[in-house]
């Protein structure tokens, strides 16, 4: 075996979600298609080819390109002058033994989370060399799935349907474009982060129109220490208004951090008496 070079792969994902019952929120099955998007321009077609997709990182021209020539110029200056003329030619990359520039496609670097693996295509395929993106489904995994009304104030006013999975496939899926999919509507491309096989993935399906949240801040309080006192305390007091336009009563999971103390001598505390019950920290 050996590498040529204006070859190059990057994963990508149609991600679809089938409800158990209609509504904004429930459980379910996601269908999960683990696609391929290879192109190539090494000079020769691949036809009828078998294919083996490997997220390694081989060292792509360990050796040394021949060197093109370099001619250096230069002229006597005479007596009465103490400028010197200086003549550089800079050799390009194209001129040399190596691949022109804008040959073919570029490396696309792959996400595996630091352990390579491969994936076969099932059956053969055809890649032109041509440079042109061609898409190749490679797998198809099912799990189960549940969505869940999701808002994060401090980030935005939105909410969002928010897809939750554990990932179904026997291997890690590797840092990609999903596109996702909610019954048979398409709902807009997510990008999926380096997911290892069973671990937890939220995915967004999308803005509920319906829904909105403010974020305010009611308290921001700075109590200076009093006489004999050491402590400092510092206060604040935010209030979330969610406000729901639609013909039903919704639950939205509402997500909200708060500082964490790199000091052991400074104390960060939760008043749970002034907090709307149920919460849960996390």
């Amino acid at each position: 075996s050996y590498v040529v070079p204006s070859a190059t792969w990057h994963p990508e994902y149609e991600i679809r979600f089938v409800p158990e019952r209609a509504g904004k929120t429930g459980k379910g099955t996601v269908e999960i298609t683990v696609a391929a998007v290879v192109s190539q321009s090494t000079g020769e077609d691949w036809t009828e080819a078998s294919i083996v997709l490997s997220t390694s990182k081989p060292r792509l021209g360990a050796e040394a390109p021949l060197p093109a020539r370099i001619t250096v110029d230069g002229q006597e200056a005479s007596d009465d002058k103490v400028l010197v003329q200086g003549v550089e030619d800079r050799s390009s990359l194209a001129a040399s033994s190596g691949p022109a520039s804008g040959a073919g496609p570029s490396r696309v670097d792959l996400d595996d989370g630091g352990r390579a693996f491969t994936l076969t295509f099932p059956g053969r395929a055809t890649v032109l060399s041509d440079g042109r993106p061609y898409w190749m489904p490679v797998d198809e995994v099912k799990g189960r799935a549940e969505v869940r009304l999701v808002t994060i104030p401090k980030l935005s006013s939105h909410v969002f349907q928010a897809l939750s999975f554990e990932n179904p496939a026997r291997y890690p899926l590797i840092a990609g474009r999903a596109r996702m999919h909610r019954g048979p509507s398409y709902v807009g491309d997510v990008a999926l982060d380096h997911t290892a096989s069973g671990a937890p993935v939220e995915l967004s399906l999308g803005i509920e129109g319906e829904l909105r949240v403010d974020r305010k801040d009611m308290k921001d309080l700075d109590r200076s220490p009093g006489f004999l006192e050491r402590s400092r305390e510092l206060e604040r007091e935010l209030v979330f208004v969610l406000g729901n336009q639609s013909l039903s009563a919704e639950s939205v999971v509402l997500r909200e951090n708060i500082p964490v103390s790199k000091d052991a001598e400074l104390k960060v505390e939760l008043d749970t008496k002034k907090s709307t019950a149920g919460l849960r920290h996390d």
